[in-house]
């Protein structure tokens, strides 16, 4: 998670105005997003919230290192990438 804060902070000391949080297309946080990939047992699988864990712990490092109106979230909750597929995509596009 915190090199997810790193990550922005650098992009703010490069110049860019915002950074944007990839979790679509089979990247990490997609993958904890979706049921059909996220088999853990621990506090980050199971039931939706336990999934989207994650995902909210990397927005508030992200936000609390560059502010929230620089930040953006990319999600592709209907793109099946490499056969990446959750039981309720919309389901939980409504919870997040």
């Amino acid at each position: 998670v915190e090199a997810y804060a790193q990550g922005a902070r650098n992009a703010i000391a490069a110049g860019f105005d915002g950074v944007e949080v990839h979790g679509a297309n089979g990247y990490l946080i997609d993958q904890f997003l979706r049921d059909g990939v996220n088999k853990r047992s621990d506090a980050y699988g199971g039931s939706l919230e336990n999934r989207a864990r994650f995902l909210f712990e990397v927005l508030d490092a992200v936000t609390a290192a560059i502010g929230a109106d620089r930040v953006g979230l990319r999600l592709s909750p209907l793109n099946s990438y490499n056969s990446m597929v959750d039981s309720d995509p919309v389901g939980w596009i409504g919870f997040l």
